[in-house]
C-alpha cells in the first residue's frame, strides 16, 4: 500500500510539473469554471560551501552565513542535544515551493485562493 501511495504522489508531483512547465512556457494561464490557475514560485540560490569557506575571513561569517535546518539539527541531536531547545525556540518559517494561485474570474471578483501543492 504504502508503495502504490508513493508512486501515485511522484506522478503526481511529475504532473504539477508539467502543467507549470506548459504554463510558464506558453506565457498564458489555465481558465476554466470562472476561475484562472497561476503558476507562483521563488528563486533560490545555493553557493559552494567549500568555496565560501575557504574565501570569506572567519571574522565575516555571521555577516554572510545561515543556518540550515537539516544541519543544524543533525549537529543538536549529535553534538550538543543541550541546546537543542534553545535554540528550536528562535526558529522562524518560510516557504518557497511552488504554489498554484486559483483567482476567482466570472464576476470580476479578486479574491485569491492559495492552494498550496507539494511539488
Amino acid at each position: 500500500m504504502k508503495n502504490r501511495k508513493k508512486v501515485l504522489e511522484e506522478r503526481e508531483r511529475e504532473l504539477k510539473m508539467v502543467v507549470s512547465d506548459r504554463i510558464r512556457e506558453s506565457g498564458n494561464n489555465l481558465h476554466g469554471d470562472g476561475k484562472m490557475l497561476v503558476v507562483r514560485q521563488n528563486s533560490r540560490v545555493m553557493y559552494d560551501r567549500d568555496m565560501v569557506f575557504k574565501n570569506i575571513p572567519s571574522a565575516d561569517w555571521r555577516k554572510v552565513t545561515t543556518v540550515h535546518k537539516k544541519g543544524l539539527e543533525d549537529y543538536l541531536r549529535n553534538e550538543r542535544p543541550d541546546l537543542s531547545k534553545k535554540i528550536r525556540d528562535t526558529a522562524t518559517y518560510s516557504f518557497n515551493a511552488p504554489f498554484f494561485l486559483v483567482k476567482e474570474t466570472a464576476d470580476g471578483n479578486q479574491k485569491n485562493k492559495k492552494e498550496k501543492e507539494k511539488s
